[in-house]
């Protein structure tokens, strides 16, 4: 009963099988843009009219895509055979964006029928070599590979060459599936690694991209120096401190190279002072002694084929150094230049300026003396006072004597030498000039002379029997080129320094300096320091007027202070000794000055109402003008047009 029902079932099933579809058989794998054709026969079981479809299906992220490419109406009798085929291409038009794991699928009336799968890809095997690992800025990077697609064709089409963090692309062609080109590195290129990607693809047609693939390779760039370079933190340094400075090794990119490096350090002369071993990108500090020799100095640094120089100048350093030892003072220059000047040496309450002259290193010593007991010794140089404390001398009377100079030790004969002829050329030169005023006369001096004009500073020492101490101003008229002056000039002088002596204030000479005082005892008159500057500006016109026309100019300076005198006068004669600094400050003023009258701070503090100035250095002012300045300007009208008189007579 079962295999009847069977057979029925099998008799009834047969009719509603109106047709059978056979599809050809496809290639396992195609690549976007190949061709394909499929022959597709339909056979009609029974009188059947429908669409004959094809689709293609694609699973693609687990997900069936369908798309149909083909379509006809079809007709067939009973046992007809029909025979179809579709010639087409998987390009962009026809299938898009599917890919993946794919079939046919063909469809009459209620039949259907798939093909085998095959792969429908995009994909390009790439490979890609490099001719080494490493490279330097601006070398050539030679690059070669080859590119399959997946269906095991050769890609004719482009490679894309890309150096990563460079943002350098180079595009080339893809011949019978092989590539070859050159890309270059970047001279400024940071050292490090870097990635080489190679994109190899083709395109259809319409310039779309249908397949594509890609291979990546690691480089490094090398770190090479491109410069040495120097660094100062100031252009100039002063002895007694330290300079700051940095050496820097560069690579292409800017990027600092740190090792080890030679430096050398070279003195003006261009000779060689110094080598050492130094660390680049690092904060280095030069130490200047006090005697370094001033000047231009420069450093030379050498590393990997590189040099570099810096100049930098080691400033003059004026300095003097005092050491008292038992009664003897020594005075040693520690500076780098010669040192010439006076200075101020006190022993209790009495003053003596001594003049110095000394080059780099030499001393000199004096001997101190003074009436039995205990004195305060003390030194001035006009910039600062040193306390070199109490000493016990001997001696009828106070007084600083020369002991004489002390030669270093290494100097040789050739030293001493050289002193002599030295010497000896200054003899000649006296003992011309002395045949010459033998020749042609002393030049004569004022209406009464200069010697009745002036006098000598006073010795120290036993000077001053019962002194007053006086606030005072000093004058420090410094004539630099007295040697060179004939009588004119000199006689301008004198009537010049004769109408100062009218105010009351008393003159005295000094090797080329006029040191002119102005105190209450000497002048009557409350108001010395406003007095000095008048004056002071009475010789400084009066002098620059001359300059002006005369072809022999008066080379002078002119340095003004206000401090403490002790002063006496006695048997109608004036006395004086210096209390502190108040004179050696008026003649150091004077060397720095060029035709120009520099007064001090104290100056300035006491005459800044009615003497207007401009600041000149630390603790030094220069004079502009005077605001009371009637009775001055007349004298100065007066003074002029007599001198123009006595000039054209």
């Amino acid at each position: 009963m079962m295999k009847k029902s069977l057979l029925i079932f099998l008799i009834l099933l047969v009719p509603l099988v109106s047709a059978e579809i056979l599809i050809s058989q496809t290639n396992s794998l195609y690549n976007l843009g190949d061709d394909f054709d499929v022959t597709i026969s339909v056979l009609a079981n029974s009188d059947t009219s429908s669409f004959f479809t094809t689709q293609l299906a694609c699973v693609s992220t687990n997900e069936t895509k369908l798309l149909e490419i083909y379509k006809s109406p079809l007709s067939l009798k009973s046992g007809e055979e029909k025979t179809i085929t579709i010639s087409a291409s998987f390009d962009k038009f026809l299938v898009g964006t599917l890919e993946g794991d794919c079939h046919l699928q063909s469809n009459f009336g209620e039949e259907s029928a798939s093909s085998i799968e095959f792969t429908l890809s995009r994909g390009v095997e790439v490979s890609m070599n490099t001719d080494k690992s490493v490279y330097e800025p601006g070398e050539p990077i030679i690059i070669s590979g080859k590119a399959v697609k997946a269906n095991g064709q050769p890609l004719l089409g482009f490679v894309e060459v890309t150096l990563s963090q460079v943002n350098l692309v180079l595009t080339g062609e893809v011949k019978d599936g092989a590539f070859n080109m050159t890309i270059i590195i970047p001279e400024d290129t940071h050292a490090g690694s870097y990635g080489v990607t190679a994109r190899a693809y083709d395109k259809d047609s319409s310039g779309f991209t249908i397949n594509e693939g890609t291979a990546s390779s690691q480089l490094s760039v090398k770190q090479v120096p491109r410069s040495l370079v120097i660094e100062l933190k100031t252009p100039s340094v002063m002895p007694e401190t330290e300079l700051e400075y940095s050496v820097f090794l560069l690579d292409q990119s800017g990027e600092n190279i740190e090792k080890d490096i030679e430096l050398n350090l070279l003195s003006p002369d261009g000779k060689f002072n110094q080598a050492k071993l130094t660390r680049t990108n690092t904060a280095l500090f030069q130490s200047i002694p006090a005697n370094l020799t001033p000047g231009q100095w420069k450093f030379q640094a050498k590393s990997d084929g590189f040099e570099a120089e810096k100049a930098f100048v080691v400033e003059e350093y004026r300095k003097l150094s005092f050491s008292l030892e038992n009664n003897t003072l020594t005075v040693t220059n520690v500076g780098n230049i010669l040192y010439e000047g006076p200075i101020e040496v006190t022993i209790g309450e009495v003053s003596e300026i001594k003049e110095m002259s000394l080059g780099v290193g030499q001393s000199k010593k004096f001997r101190l003396e003074a009436p039995n007991g205990e004195y305060q010794i003390n030194v001035a140089d006009g910039e600062e006072l040193q306390n070199l404390g109490l000493a016990s001398l001997t001696g009828k009377a106070i007084s600083v004597n020369d002991v004489g100079f002390s030669i270093k030790e290494d100097f040789d004969w050739i030293i001493w030498i050289l002193a002599l002829l030295v010497l000896a050329v200054i003899a000649v030169i006296f003992i011309r000039r002395a045949i010459k005023k033998r020749k042609y006369g002393k030049p004569q001096t004022g209406k009464t002379g200069l010697k009745k004009l002036v006098g000598k500073v006073p010795a120290a020492g036993g000077i001053i029997d019962k002194g007053e101490k006086e606030e005072s101003a000093v004058i420090a008229l410094n004539l630099k080129n007295t040697s060179k002056l004939r009588k004119p000039e000199l006689d301008l002088i004198d009537s010049v320094l004769w109408k100062v002596k009218e105010t009351g204030a008393k003159i005295y000479s000094h090797e080329n300096y006029r040191i002119i005082i102005f105190s209450k005892m000497l002048t009557r008159d409350t108001e010395n320091n406003f007095k000095a500057i008048q004056a002071a500006s009475n010789i400084e016109r009066v002098l620059a007027n001359h300059n002006r026309k005369s072809a022999l100019k008066i080379e002078f300076g002119i340095g003004i202070n206000s401090g403490s005198l002790i002063v006496e006068k006695k048997d109608s004669k004036f006395r004086f000794i210096s209390v502190g600094n108040t004179v050696i400050t008026a003649k150091n003023l004077s060397q720095k000055s060029n035709q120009e009258i520099l007064i001090s701070e104290e100056m300035h503090r006491k005459t800044s109402t009615r003497v207007k100035a401009d600041k000149s250095g630390d603790k030094v002012w220069k004079v502009k003008r005077i605001v009371d300045r009637s009775p001055h300007a007349e004298y100065i009208n007066r003074f002029v047009s007599k001198q123009r008189a006595e000039h054209k007579k």
